[in-house]
């Protein structure tokens, strides 16, 4: 079942002579699929929440921090480092991306199509009418 609060999401890596393969097991259907790169130091990404969308965050490549404010009132940081685990993103949490590696990958996949409606970008508005509610 799933969760109002972001969770870390253990993929299945299988490793041998010839490299590694790592199966993920998925919350959703997949209606979209996006990733994330050159991102310039000290840049950010995200800053938003979704009204509907669902997403899982993957460290394909090099690494970055989540910081993630979720509408059940818990709020938290997780450094996204490896290939084996994912990072589910309920709708109506705020997210914001920072502290790329150089040459990371952020693969993002989301429950929704994309949508202009979806998004919340103001957190004042955010804060005061879905997190501190």
């Amino acid at each position: 079942m799933k969760e109002l609060r972001p969770y870390l999401i253990r993929f299945n890596m299988f490793q041998d002579a010839r490299g590694s393969l790592t199966v993920a097991k998925l919350l959703f259907i997949p209606k979209r699929v996006f990733w994330i790169y050159d991102v310039e130091k000290g840049a950010t990404r995200s800053d938003h929440a979704h009204t509907k969308e669902e997403q899982i965050l993957v460290a394909l490549a090099g690494q970055f921090d989540v910081n993630y404010f979720a509408s059940c009132g818990v709020s938290g940081n997780v450094k996204m480092k490896c290939a084996e685990e994912g990072l589910y993103i309920p709708r109506l949490t705020w997210t914001s991306l920072s502290n790329f590696s150089r040459n990371a990958v952020c693969l993002v996949i989301s429950s929704t199509e994309y949508n202009q409606n979806d998004f919340i970008k103001e957190w004042k508005w955010f804060e005061k009418n879905i997190f501190n509610k």
